[in-house]
């Protein structure tokens, strides 16, 4: 994403984590979102040298798949909802509320098009 802030440029990295996973169950277990949070910390470690060389910044968006976003998700969408508030004419909850909402439509509908993959009798 150009010019994200103070016009450097933004890498976002997508993840979908599951809070069951045996890696994280422990930190899952402890509070909500950890399991996402642990995500963000993963990725940054993996990502943000790299992203750094280029000029980057390095915006980890993770996901818990039962739809929880990780704390930099969130205020990255925040962000958005600004901008997008801005442009719509809308005011910046609703123009929040419409970014949460299609992401969890598309959580949902790729999360039943992975388990439909793994069923090789059902046509999609």
């Amino acid at each position: 994403v150009p010019n994200w802030s103070l016009s450097h440029p933004a890498a976002f990295d997508l993840k979908v984590i599951h809070p069951l996973n045996t890696d994280l169950i422990l930190e899952a277990s402890l509070a909500s979102g950890n399991s996402a949070e642990c995500g963000e910390v993963g990725k940054l470690a993996k990502n943000d040298d790299m992203c750094s060389e280029l000029g980057w910044m390095c915006i980890p968006l993770v996901v818990e798949v039962y739809g929880g976003w990780g704390c930099v998700a969130q205020e990255c969408f925040s962000r958005l909802s600004k901008r997008l508030a801005m442009q719509m004419g809308l005011s910046d909850n609703e123009a929040l509320s419409q970014i949460y909402c299609l992401l969890g439509v598309t959580l949902m509908r790729q999360n039943a098009r992975a388990i439909l993959l793994r069923c090789p009798h059902i046509p999609l």
